[in-house]
């Protein structure tokens, strides 16, 4: 199939075209590097008579020029393609945050991509979206706290008793603060005998201090109220798979960009210890954590796999670290 000329890529937004555009403009997201590297390629093709290069020259009835003017225009669109749809999914999480209701994975979303000041790019579409100035990655993420904090009151004292009423069987009760979805740790405990309106008033205590995994537990054992903040919107700990909004890949919440799956590449090619006696192998295993996200997973040869697996094959829609 013969190469055709495509149409310069329109977002038709004006907001995202304000940020992306003053930020192009210093070449941030590296377009003019990207298009050095694809024009190089296209001249060595030439030389090589490479028939492709040639249709593509042909375009332009073989002004060199303007044929590499066009793979410029082509890299970069590229670029703004890409950045828009990250732009399309924080704009959603964001507003979805905004609204008190955050979507599946929002928080956790926004505060990964926004994890250190020097993402002045990200930061500064977050302060557009929010119509505030934010130069730190910490003040994004104390302003979703806040937003989240929010969401929270609006659920009343009376709501919660009559939830408590409707489940429990009596006290005393105990507010407790339990870390993890699936963990059954508990960090921190108070009892608070038979007063509902005395483990009400303690649970908004616990709340404002822990924010997540706070609950409230009757004389059975049971838990009466229990009403997470952001664990209803951090990715599930078992999520696994390809984020085409993103352009990341999951293995148990931990996402990885093109760099990251790279990385533990390289780790398992270096790491092929041998056993000086034929009764013993070594599997080499890495674990990986995500500090903002607060997941782990270890990549055993099974997830190592399905890694390998996926980018063999879609290396090319992963995103890049450059991108958020």
């Amino acid at each position: 199939m013969k190469p055709t000329i495509s149409k310069p890529f329109k977002s038709n937004d004006r907001t995202f075209d304000k940020v992306y555009n003053a930020f192009d403009k210093r070449d941030y997201f590296n377009s003019q590097g990207l298009a050095k590297v694809q024009i190089g390629n296209f001249e060595r093709a030439l030389q090589k008579n490479d028939k492709g290069a040639q249709q593509v020259l042909d375009l332009f009835k073989g002004d060199e020029k303007k044929a590499k003017d066009y793979i410029t225009q082509v890299v970069s669109d590229r670029n703004k393609e890409r950045a828009f749809n990250n732009y399309k999914a924080l704009k959603s999480a964001v507003d979805s945050i905004q609204k008190g209701k955050p979507n599946v994975g929002a928080v956790d979303y926004v505060k990964r991509i926004i994890h250190n000041s020097s993402q002045k790019y990200s930061i500064a579409l977050y302060s557009t979206l929010r119509n505030k100035k934010f130069t730190k990655w910490k003040d994004v993420h104390n302003d979703i706290d806040s937003l989240i904090g929010e969401s929270v009151n609006e659920v009343s004292d009376s709501e919660i008793k009559k939830i408590i009423k409707k489940k429990e069987k009596g006290g005393p009760y105990t507010v407790v603060v339990q870390k993890g979805n699936m963990s059954k740790h508990i960090s921190h405990a108070k009892d608070v005998g038979d007063s509902v309106d005395k483990a009400i008033k303690v649970y908004h205590q616990f709340k404002k201090k822990h924010r997540n995994g706070v609950q409230i537990i009757d004389g059975y054992g049971r838990t009466v109220f229990f009403e997470s903040v952001n664990e209803a919107s951090e990715v599930n700990e078992m999520a696994m798979g390809y984020d085409s909004m993103t352009g990341l890949f999951y293995v148990k919440g931990v996402p990885f960009t093109r760099e990251r799956v790279k990385e533990v590449l390289q780790f398992f090619m270096k790491s092929k210890a041998k056993s000086a006696v034929n009764q013993f192998e070594y599997t080499p295993s890495l674990i990986v954590k995500d500090k903002v996200g607060r997941h782990e997973v270890t990549i055993d040869p099974k997830n190592l796999k399905t890694l390998v697996d996926f980018y063999k094959k879609n290396s090319a829609k992963l995103a890049s670290d450059k991108d958020f």
